[in-house]
């Protein structure tokens, strides 16, 4: 089987889609072929540089002449929505892209991550591409009910860690005074929040926050024992989460099955703070979170300076088995059966 995938940012930290298109169509799928068309855009460049990036719909137009020409036979293409740039030229692109893969007999899939929070927009721009898909992959069966008017079938698909390695082991000597904010900085992130919490725990600055984030940020100096590294490289990701014991999600209005950072932090064995879902409140190895003022940031942070040595180890062992369940083979497995049982 050979598959043609288009994604922003392939393999980038910085942006989420990015990096679980590396991780499943790149690192994890197995007896597949695929060819990945992608450009990069920076999420930090403003609204205006988002709508005069024609990378994507440059490489839409690439995977047409492919088709065209005969260079590259496919059984299949799946778009990986959403992107970064939003230029509206590339609805234009996605059609022509449908009509030439229908006459190849070629079976298209929209992969969707997010739905119900996103803007008016971004709902009109997945239902059009639901319309011009055979199938759509879903974060929930929710998700998947609410577009089966849109397109004729929909796959349920784990969203898996998005930052992995097959040498990644469970750390028993975490540093209790460490956490790491791991992402984007976006509005729906509750960042200057928790940082307002961050100041008023950390006075005496002996405790550390490590904010790793493809996002550019200013003054950040000027709070007490943060450490910023921008657009930091994934293994060395790996190597600051697998050292602190708890990472902050602050991800609204809750961190639900769709959230890739929760269950990266998971599979390195930290205690996650945030607001979750109701699905996960109960969870024994979280920290839940009431809602997202700067004064509940400063609450849970003492809150987990209450936390025993054995308890706390005990949530990590926890954790980390629960992260597992997530990792990229698992969902590329269940991915590639998907596309088989369509074609």
């Amino acid at each position: 089987m050979r598959i043609g995938v288009i994604c922003n940012n392939f393999g980038k930290s910085y942006d989420g889609i990015g990096a679980y298109s590396k991780v499943i169509y790149g690192d994890s799928i197995k007896d597949v072929d695929v060819e990945i068309y992608s450009a990069d855009c920076k999420t930090d460049i403003g609204t205006l540089g988002k709508m005069l990036n024609y990378g994507m719909t440059s490489q839409i137009n690439r995977l047409i002449r492919d088709i065209k020409h005969g260079e590259d036979s496919f059984d299949a293409i799946v778009i990986e929505y959403p992107f970064a740039e939003w230029n509206p030229i590339i609805l234009i692109a996605f059609r022509r892209l449908s009509n030439t893969a229908k006459k190849a007999g070629i079976k298209v899939l929209t992969s969707v991550h997010e739905y119900e929070r996103v803007n008016k927009l971004r709902k009109i721009i997945i239902e059009y591409l639901c319309t011009i898909s055979d199938a759509i992959f879903v974060s929930n069966n929710e998700m998947g009910e609410a577009l089966l008017r849109f397109c004729p079938k929909y796959f349920e698909r784990m969203i898996p860690t998005n930052i992995y390695s097959d040498t990644l082991h469970f750390n028993d000597h975490k540093k209790r005074d460490s956490y790491v904010f791991f992402g984007l900085i976006s509005k729906t992130k509750a960042f200057e929040e928790m940082l307002e919490g961050w100041d008023s725990f950390n006075r005496d600055g002996n405790n550390t926050l490590y904010i790793l984030s493809g996002t550019k940020l200013g003054s950040i100096d000027e709070h007490k024992g943060v450490c910023y590294v921008y657009d930091c490289p994934p293994d060395k990701i790996l190597d600051i989460m697998s050292e602190c014991a708890f990472c902050i999600v602050p991800i609204r209005p809750c961190i639900d099955e769709k959230n890739a950072t929760f269950k990266t932090g998971c599979l390195n064995g930290c205690v996650c703070l945030g607001h979750f879902d109701q699905k996960y409140s109960d969870l024994r190895f979280i920290l839940n979170m009431k809602d997202y003022s700067p004064e509940e940031f400063k609450r849970a942070f003492a809150e987990t300076q209450k936390i025993t040595d054995e308890e706390l180890l005990l949530k990590q062992q926890m954790s980390y088995e629960y992260g597992k369940r997530y990792t990229p083979r698992n969902v590329a497995a269940k991915v590639e059966k998907s596309i088989i049982s369509l074609l």
